[in-house]
């Protein structure tokens, strides 16, 4: 039996909710208090919340996993979601263990989109823009040691 020290399994997902909210304002741009927050604070400031608010929920959002599979599908239809789910990659704390069917889904729209431009080869099979966000996936995985499994695997 697992005992609730000191609270920590019902506050984990409280704290977890509100941190949520919290990325759902920074990250949206059209959420009726992201302008609002944004004006408050300096760029440099404003990129260290978001980055502290992210990494907080995607740190602990195996506490929620219904948030976290919100999460990952709130990436469709962004402005440049595929370069986003890539960065998310980077770090993505607990959200492979939390959401791995949307996190697999997302990491293959990324790095192969249904359409590749014809008239751009990068060699047999690898065609268009998605062939050179595959190649640089892949090597930024391979300068710091990682396989290419090892992405979708909780940390």
């Amino acid at each position: 039996m697992v005992h609730d020290v000191h609270g920590a399994r019902s506050l984990t997902p409280r704290i977890v909710r509100q941190a949520y909210a919290w990325l759902t304002i920074v990250e949206d741009y059209n959420h009726p208090k992201h302008n609002e927050f944004q004006a408050k604070l300096k760029d440099g400031a404003w990129t260290a919340l978001a980055t502290e608010v992210r990494e907080t929920f995607l740190l602990f959002c195996s506490r929620t996993p219904e948030l976290a599979s919100q999460y990952v599908k709130s990436f469709e239809g962004r402005k440049h979601a595929e370069r986003s789910i890539l960065q998310l990659l980077k770090f993505r704390g607990s959200l492979a263990q939390a959401a791995p069917k949307e996190l697999a889904d997302a990491t293959i729209r990324a790095l192969i989109p249904p359409e590749a431009d014809p008239d751009d080869n990068h060699g047999p099979g690898m065609k268009g823009h998605s062939a050179s966000r595959t190649i640089n996936f892949i090597r930024y995985r391979r300068r710091r040691g990682h396989s290419m499994t090892s992405c979708l695997r909780p940390r």
